[in-house]
């Protein structure tokens, strides 16, 4: 058996006829490493070998590679899958767009309830005056008098519907700012 010295020496004898092949000779490109593998074994009392490590390389890289192509599938997957959260996503928004009254419509709703409601209460309060006139007055007839109360529950209809439109619109622009 040779001692740790006799292969320290065997290696630099080694190390000067290689060195000595040239830069571009086939046994210096093969033995690349081999050398300083043969010192780590001899360092460490250690059986490390560049046929070990390339399987250990290979392996981890299969592994890697395996790794890789599950990665790659499972990444195709969330990309499908994003891309159908954003069309629904587009989807939804365009729905909301739809459902939404735009400010400018808002506004000019807001002005034809108010202007309705001003001129409903003024002609129930003037149907309400000629129903307490007709009734008052013996020149006017039944007949007056059931015209004004027709017109009075008109205007009053009128006035009720004109203030679900506006509770619903303030409502709305309520839910819309929420």
């Amino acid at each position: 058996m040779t001692s740790k010295e006799q292969e320290r020496q065997a290696i630099e004898k080694i190390k000067k006829i290689v060195g000595g092949m040239g830069e571009n000779s086939y046994l210096a490109t093969a033995m690349e490493g081999v050398l300083e593998i043969a010192e780590e074994n001899i360092e460490y009392d250690a059986a490390f070998s560049l046929k070990g490590r390339t399987e250990v390389a290979e392996e981890s890289a299969s592994k890697l590679k395996k790794e890789n192509e599950e990665l790659r599938k499972l990444l195709k997957i969330t990309e499908e899958q994003v891309s159908g959260l954003e069309a629904r996503c587009d989807k939804a928004y365009f729905e909301l767009r739809e459902r939404t009254i735009p400010e400018w419509l808002c506004g000019e709703l807001d002005k034809m309830v108010e202007t309705g409601l001003a001129r409903t209460d003024h002609e129930i309060k003037e149907a309400a005056d000629g129903m307490a006139a007709a009734i008052g007055e013996d020149g006017r007839t039944a007949t007056q008098a059931a015209d004004e109360a027709k017109r009075y529950r008109e205007k009053r209809s009128e006035q009720v519907m004109l203030n679900k439109i506006k509770n619903f619109l303030m409502r709305f622009k309520r839910e819309e700012q929420e």
